[in-house]
């Protein structure tokens, strides 16, 4: 009798977690993008690395209860890839859009070769309630001759309400937050890069 309770139990168990499904997700640069500028085509730019707090290193998908302190980490909905892995690529997608640039890099590149220009990444906030407000928050840093010299430290930070319960609309919210970043980044990083010493010399090789 108690071998067929058993048998029965185990039976009840594998039917119920059959059903189970472990779902992943990524972020994507696929949105329609119009650029804001042209660079001479010699120039390269590199983005990376992409540093997160250990909150957010993991690959289950992080969320924050409302009106506490409390986060939740699911166990069932996770991260196609290492998060600072899918920032890192789909920034530099968009950034290769934006920017109309052809040599957008992603982190780890060649030690000899090196882009002359490099957008480093460090992510405070990238979280918020399934649902309910959702915030991106990254300081970035630009550098110029090949990581050697820092032009410019700068803070994006926006908070978006997600348009349905979830992490579809979830991760959604996270991801166009992800693109206003990007585009906003565009723009300085064009900017300062028009600013430094090594651009006109660039433009006048493009030109000649």
């Amino acid at each position: 009798m108690r071998a067929i309770f058993c048998c029965v139990l185990l039976a009840l168990l594998c039917g119920c977690t059959s059903h189970v499904l472990t779902r992943f997700y990524t972020l994507s640069a696929d949105a329609e993008q119009r650029s804001f500028t042209t660079l001479p085509a010699g120039v390269s730019l590199g983005v990376g690395p992409v540093n997160l707090p250990s909150m957010l290193d993991r690959s289950g998908i992080v969320s924050q209860e409302s009106g506490g302190p409390q986060i939740n980490i699911a166990g069932l909905d996770l991260w196609a890839g290492d998060l600072d892995v899918l920032i890192g690529r789909t920034v530099a997608e968009l950034l290769s859009k934006q920017l109309s640039l052809s040599e957008v890099w992603l982190m780890p590149w060649d030690t000899v070769l090196r882009p002359e220009y490099q957008l480093r990444i460090f992510v405070d906030k990238f979280s918020g309630e399934l649902g309910g407000p959702v915030t991106v928050k990254i300081k970035w840093v630009i550098l110029a001759e090949q990581g050697a010299r820092p032009v410019g430290t700068h803070v994006f930070e926006k908070t978006q309400s997600a348009t349905a319960d979830g992490y579809v609309s979830y991760v959604e919210t996270l991801n166009q937050l992800l693109v206003e970043f990007s585009e906003e980044a565009a723009r300085v990083t064009a900017h300062t890069i028009k600013g430094t010493e090594i651009y006109p010399a660039k433009r006048e090789e493009s030109e000649g």
